[in-house]
């Protein structure tokens, strides 16, 4: 994966370079200047942090692949729903009260909610996002 790649996927994450620090694999061994040296090709990018990185994108597709599942089955059964509506969390404990094991913060839940509104309006679906009470 070239310097180019890793700084993109990140950002499509919504992970700024201390949050990368803070993801399963990379815990408390990543600070802002590694990022930024990795990211530069000032250093090779580590195996664990690309494994991590593309481990963390994978979660984030299998729950968008998941979320649109579940509206086909509802379609086939029910018919397509005119609306769905999706969760934002205001910050990570928030996110953290509902979903506590979710990897990435509320940076990557918001990507991951991002992901699922293009794959619905994709299929005709409206989407609202509300915010967490």
């Amino acid at each position: 994966m070239t310097p180019e790649h890793f700084k993109t996927l990140r950002a499509r994450l919504g992970l700024t370079a201390q949050a990368l620090g803070r993801i399963p694999g990379l815990r408390n061994v990543v600070t802002d200047r590694t990022v930024r040296r990795w990211e530069s090709g000032d250093v090779s990018l580590p195996a664990d942090a690309i494994s991590a990185l593309l481990a963390l994108d994978a979660f984030v597709e299998q729950r968008v692949r998941e979320a649109t599942r579940v509206v086909n089955a509802q379609a086939a059964t029910r018919g397509a729903p005119q609306a769905v509506e999706l969760v934002r969390y205001r910050d990570d404990q928030a996110l953290a009260r509902v979903h506590p094991d979710f990897p990435g913060g509320n940076a990557v839940h918001n990507a991951l909610i991002d992901r699922c509104r293009e794959a619905l309006e994709a299929r005709g679906i409206a989407v609202t996002i509300r915010g967490s009470e």
